[in-house]
């Protein structure tokens, strides 16, 4: 959560750290959090984790369909 304090993230972080922080975001309205992660996320896409992304968008974004 020190994000919260410093507006930045601490290092590198992994596609599912990112996603649990995106979540995490979403639940407390850290608007703020969500766009650094997104921006984060955008910045390590690649062909190797676009189907997790992928994945990731159906559950969060419409987990009626599952």
């Amino acid at each position: 959560m020190q994000f919260v304090y410093v507006e930045k993230f601490n290092g590198p972080l992994k596609v599912n750290q990112l996603f649990s922080l995106i979540d995490a975001a979403d639940l407390y309205g850290l608007s703020a959090m969500k766009n650094e992660a997104l921006k984060e996320l955008g910045d390590i896409l690649s062909p190797t984790n676009i189907v997790e992304l992928y994945q990731f968008a159906i559950v969060s974004y419409f987990p009626q369909n599952i």
